[in-house]
């Protein structure tokens, strides 16, 4: 599940959830819109869709400068790792998780 927010039909915001992991993933928001809680609103989405299917915890892999953004919203992680992508692409993460409220 990709989705893609838009502001005045420009695309200003990403986010995935991989169901087959219960992961959260490619969260980007476009930097001229960075601060408005775009990404916060994107995020707590992806939460709210992943509680609906039933998913008590997502992870993610924070990228160094956005682990402190998900602190704030929740998550729990300090250890760094290496992400590698698919595409052979390695970047520095923290890996992060969240226990969701069950829903009623």
């Amino acid at each position: 599940h990709f989705y893609l927010g838009c502001v005045n039909a420009e695309p200003v915001v990403t986010g995935m959830l991989d169901l087959a992991n219960n992961e959260i993933g490619a969260l980007f928001v476009l930097p001229g819109f960075t601060g408005r809680g775009i990404g916060k609103q994107i995020l707590a989405y992806l939460e709210a869709l992943a509680q609906e299917l039933g998913i008590e915890e997502v992870i993610l892999d924070a990228t160094l400068n956005a682990a402190d953004f998900y602190r704030r919203c929740g998550y729990v992680g300090d250890e760094q790792a290496i992400y590698h992508s698919p595409s052979g692409l390695q970047l520095a993460c923290i890996p992060m998780r969240k226990h969701l409220r069950r829903l009623r």
